[in-house]
């Protein structure tokens, strides 16, 4: 039999077992609303951490594109001192899913005009449906892309001699036999759908490709509406 006190002992140790059977905290144990506050906490701090890395991976993918496009275009000048005829840039109006075909054709006739059904294709770059492609705001220091009938599409043309030049088959230029050389820089500009105006992606990043009167693709990037580089 026990004494008094060693029934008191383990009428005590009962009593703690049994409260921590039910829930509640002990010395060493945790309640649920505890352990539900804990991974409601860390699923909070997962979903801000796959949102923030989603965004730079856009922004990423947007200044990758940009920068394929000026090398796909680089394409155009090797291509005509390799042949000695002139190359044509197009890019199609926008897909389904919103994505752009840019083709890079030999002017195989060597007329100085673009016969997408002869001309040889010399190779292709695709523009996401997430990535918007467009002519910018006019400017003194520069003007847009040409633009074929077609609506939104936009092709350009280096000729023999590595100028840029309005392709006679646009509908900026009323030529039916030979481009006319541009007297501007031409200007295309590319973004992110997310974007601008309704976004949700900031900051505003745009870039702005420039093709100068000697066939050099440049690239600027605009942040805001300002030029940082």
């Amino acid at each position: 039999m026990l004494n008094p006190y060693e029934e008191e002992t383990v009428r005590g140790i009962s009593d703690r077992c049994g409260r921590r059977a039910g829930g509640t905290r002990g010395s060493a144990g945790f309640t649920l609303i505890e352990v539900l506050v804990v991974v409601a906490i860390l699923g909070m701090i997962a979903l801000i951490m796959t949102l923030s890395v989603s965004k730079t991976l856009k922004r990423q993918r947007l200044e990758t594109a940009a920068h394929e496009v000026q090398s796909f275009l680089n394409k155009a000048y090797t291509s005509t001192t390799s042949t000695g005829r002139a190359a044509f840039v197009v890019v199609s109006a926008p897909a389904t899913d919103g994505s752009r075909t840019m083709r890079l054709y030999d002017d195989t006739g060597n007329n100085g005009v673009l016969d997408t059904s002869s001309d040889v294709v010399l190779g292709t770059q695709l523009i996401p449906g997430d990535l918007v492609m467009a002519n910018p705001p006019t400017s003194s220091a520069y003007r847009s892309w040409p633009a074929t009938s077609t609506s939104n599409t936009f092709f350009i043309e280096c000729d023999t001699m590595g100028r840029a030049v309005d392709p006679p088959n646009s509908s900026t230029n009323s030529s039916t036999t030979a481009g006319v050389p541009m007297a501007l820089p031409s200007v295309i500009s590319v973004t992110h759908k997310e974007m601008g105006t309704g976004g949700n992606l900031r900051p505003n990043i745009a870039f702005l490709i420039n093709v100068n009167l000697l066939w050099q693709p440049t690239i600027q990037k605009w942040v805001n509406g300002a030029r940082v580089q």
